[in-house]
């Protein structure tokens, strides 16, 4: 019997998913969605455990010029621009994704990294541009503040759980390869660029075809014998190869679809 992976959902949203941003201690998703003709943000929420749906379609005071530092113990911290001209991020909101609550607001603060489940670093541009602080993401009280502060990378253990792949162009070996196994088995000619990565016993590979000048991008699953289990249209129809196409976060892949859809399946 061939292996199998099983979909764990697969989600449509009105408007292009913009940005994913994964909740480094609990098992949540946020998305960020725009609609560039409308001007419109909105945002999604969804529970990964359960692979639903928590809500869709919330939106902001601002709703264009918004964007989100980061996401953790189920709180967004977002941040506004300066002006159109001036795409500066300023300020932080931070908002209990649970209820919806605003917890606290500063407007002259910059979100630099997470360094615990409740703690985070910033600047206030208002202080001594050398000095930061350690402050609490619930109630935006600061416990102490750090002087030349420097960015450790043991914080960032938890985006090092996800998964991306290897990127490969034409003029790779690594390319030359994975195409020439395509051509003999699929009757495929690969284009532009190969995203590749191995886990557990499959092959993940996103790839780019054309036909009559158009260009096309493909998601595929391979397992170890090199027989196809998946096999999705990621877009069609485009003009340039995209990054981050697919990533695997403990055992999960993840994509988006057509840029409205995010679909994940159990490997």
């Amino acid at each position: 019997m061939k292996p199998k992976i099983t979909q764990n959902f697969s989600i449509s949203f009105s408007s292009r998913i913009w940005k994913l941003h994964f909740d480094a201690f609990r098992p949540y998703l946020f998305l960020e969605l725009r609609d560039e003709l409308q001007l419109q943000t909105t945002f999604a929420y969804l529970d990964i455990n359960q692979n639903k749906l928590i809500w869709d379609a919330i939106t902001m005071p601002e709703n264009w010029w918004i964007g989100v530092w980061q996401v953790q113990n189920g709180v967004a911290l977002f941040y506004q621009y300066n002006t159109p001209e001036i795409p500066e991020s300023k300020g932080i909101q931070a908002l209990k994704l649970e209820n919806l609550q605003i917890l606290w607001e500063k407007p002259s603060w910059k979100f630099l990294e997470t360094i615990s489940e409740s703690e985070i670093v910033v600047w206030d541009k208002q202080s001594d541009q050398n000095e930061t602080f350690i402050a609490n993401i619930l109630d935006g009280k600061i416990s102490k503040s750090v002087k030349k502060y420097q960015k450790s990378p043991q914080n960032q253990a938890f985006f090092e759980k996800t998964l991306l792949p290897f990127s490969y162009y034409p003029e790779n070996d690594y390319f030359s390869m994975i195409n020439d196994f395509s051509k003999k088995y699929f009757s495929l000619e690969l284009k532009e660029k190969i995203d590749y990565l191995e886990h557990k016993n499959w092959i993940i590979l996103s790839i780019y075809v054309t036909s009559v000048n158009k260009m096309s991008n493909f998601l595929w699953v391979l397992d170890s014998s090199g027989n196809k289990v998946l096999d999705k249209c990621l877009a069609s129809e485009i003009l340039e190869v995209a990054q981050d196409t697919f990533f695997i976060l403990e055992d999960n892949l993840y994509f988006i679809e057509n840029q409205n859809t995010l679909s994940s399946f159990r490997l």
